[in-house]
């Protein structure tokens, strides 16, 4: 399988906050809303405790390279 989809990244070009939820739904091949609506409801049930998480992945995950963002179809 020869797939860009290999490693995590941030996506920063459909990004709403740092691009971690975007790179997660690039990443698994989910939409980006559903991704999004996942964290926000894991936000409620945790009161909060899943947000550090989320900056922290937001530091410790490399941006998504440029070549990348080509569609190839």
């Amino acid at each position: 399988m020869n797939s860009p989809r290999t490693t995590l990244y941030r996506d920063k070009q459909n990004a709403k906050l740092m691009g971690v939820c975007a790179g997660i739904a690039d990443y698994t091949g989910v939409n980006a809303f559903w991704v999004r609506v996942a964290a926000l409801m894991l936000c409620f049930m945790t009161s909060g405790a899943i947000i550090p998480f989320y900056f922290i992945a937001g530091l410790a995950l490399n941006k998504k390279p440029e070549h990348l963002y080509v569609d190839q179809d």
